[in-house]
């Protein structure tokens, strides 16, 4: 039986996804006496310290999940056998929604830094440098899918090639669904996988939302922060929508 692998890009719907296919893909018979778990949520970085027993339990699931890179996933037991999908999102809109929810009491307890979230600013998100934050803000997506949660990179040569196998790694899954045709996209993945994509409902919406002025320093940042992710996301629009 193959895996159903579900690589969660940050504030793209996925606690919407997770949660729904959850309900369907509990523990079988068959899976009992295999003696595998049917879930496993694993996140390259907050599950640093353990990432080694959720990479176990990974390569006998059913389905994982969760805010991981290629790289993890590979030392996960990558087969081409595996059914691979996530869902993308406007890179800039993901940003904004990043920076909501770590403003929000919910998002402010994952992150280290000390303060006030009521008191920090779209420009203090995208111009920190703290590890808790900084992979979700800097082109995630790309990030994600080229395998390189950590890296600073300082050059667009090392971007470019960071780009091109996020490109093909990519250019593997079998199915990409996109925030702004979500419902429709996951009616659409439930069937590829044999699962129910009635009665969904939305999971991890962020209530609190801030306001601030665009200038062009800000925008600078913005740019920065989303480049190459919105070459990836206009990439898979052409070649998965």
């Amino acid at each position: 039986m193959s895996r159903i692998v579900f690589f969660h890009v940050p504030k793209c719907a996925g606690s919407t996804v997770y949660t729904h296919l959850e309900k369907y893909l509990g523990k079988t018979r068959f899976e009992r006496i295999l003696g595998r778990r049917p879930t496993v949520l694993v996140h390259t970085k907050h599950h640093a310290e353990r990432l080694d027993e959720k990479l176990k339990f990974a390569r006998k699931a059913r389905f994982i999940y969760g805010h991981f890179d290629w790289s993890t996933y590979a030392k996960m037991g990558a087969s081409d056998q595996d059914f691979r999908f996530t869902f993308l999102r406007n890179p800039v809109e993901r940003l904004q929604s990043a920076y909501n929810f770590f403003c929000s009491d919910q998002g402010w307890k994952f992150i280290s830094l000390t303060g006030r979230h009521e008191d920090w600013s779209f420009r203090d998100f995208l111009t920190n440098t703290d590890d808790s934050t900084f992979w979700q803000l800097d082109n995630v997506m790309v990030r994600m899918f080229g395998g390189q949660l950590d890296h600073r990179f300082t050059t667009d040569e090392e971007w470019e090639g960071l780009f091109e196998t996020a490109k093909r790694n990519l250019d593997t899954f079998d199915f990409v669904g996109f925030q702004n045709s979500f419902g429709r996209d996951l009616e659409k993945l439930c069937g590829l996988i044999g699962v129910g994509g009635k009665k969904i409902v939305t999971n991890n919406a962020t209530d609190h939302k801030k306001t601030y002025e665009r200038d062009d320093e800000l925008l600078a940042l913005i740019d920065r922060c989303t480049k190459w992710d919105q070459k990836l996301y206009d990439y898979a629009m052409e070649k998965f929508a």
